[in-house]
This record gives C-alpha cells, sequence and structure tokens, in this order.
C-alpha cells in the first residue's frame, strides 16, 4: 500500500504556527494577508 499516501490532494499540518504567534496575533487582529516569510 505504498501509493495510499499519493492519493491525497493535500495534507493538514498540525501546530505549523506555534501557538503563542497564534494568541498574540488573534488576541490583537494584526495578522497581515497574504504571503509571509517568516510562517514559511
Amino acid at each position: 500500500m505504498q501509493n495510499e499516501g499519493q492519493n491525497k490532494l493535500y495534507h493538514v499540518i498540525k501546530d505549523y504556527i506555534p501557538k503563542s504567534v497564534l494568541t498574540k496575533k488573534n488576541r490583537a487582529k494584526t495578522w497581515l494577508y497574504g504571503y509571509n516569510e517568516k510562517y514559511d
């Protein structure tokens, strides 16, 4: 069953952005739209 993982169109990555950054930016509503190299 080696091809099983190749049939997915996307892969969900858990906790990609640190929790402290999420809470800080959500509280202050300071997210910028678009691409950000810092969180790449």
